[in-house]
């Protein structure tokens, strides 16, 4: 078994579970939905790319309106709502209901 992959996948898995909250499965399958998603949210160093980011730089409206995207769509859909279906005191201290007493 490649090194590489071993810790590419175990990396997957601590930031799903530390940044979102999720078991990733990325052990359990060949390649899970979050390392899909990850992969597509990648930033590569192409011209075209570095024309968009440029663009959105220095001209955000000029991008807006020709709609420019870094990202796949996809996948920033995939993590926005994952983000937003996360409740900030679950993600933080788990399952459990911690109550502040005054």
């Amino acid at each position: 078994m490649d090194l590489t992959f071993c810790f590419a996948k175990y990396t997957v898995n601590v930031v799903s579970t530390a940044a979102f909250g999720l078991e990733s499965g990325a052990f359990e399958q060949e390649k899970s939905m979050f390392e899909k998603m990850a992969e597509n949210l990648q930033f590569n160093m192409r011209l075209k790319n570095i024309l968009k980011f440029i663009t959105i730089l220095l001209a955000p409206r000029v991008a807006i309106f020709l709609r420019l995207r870094l990202f796949d769509l996809e996948a920033y859909t995939f993590f926005s709502k994952t983000i937003k279906n996360r409740n900030f005191f679950t993600l933080m201290f788990g399952s459990k209901c911690w109550a502040i007493e005054v």
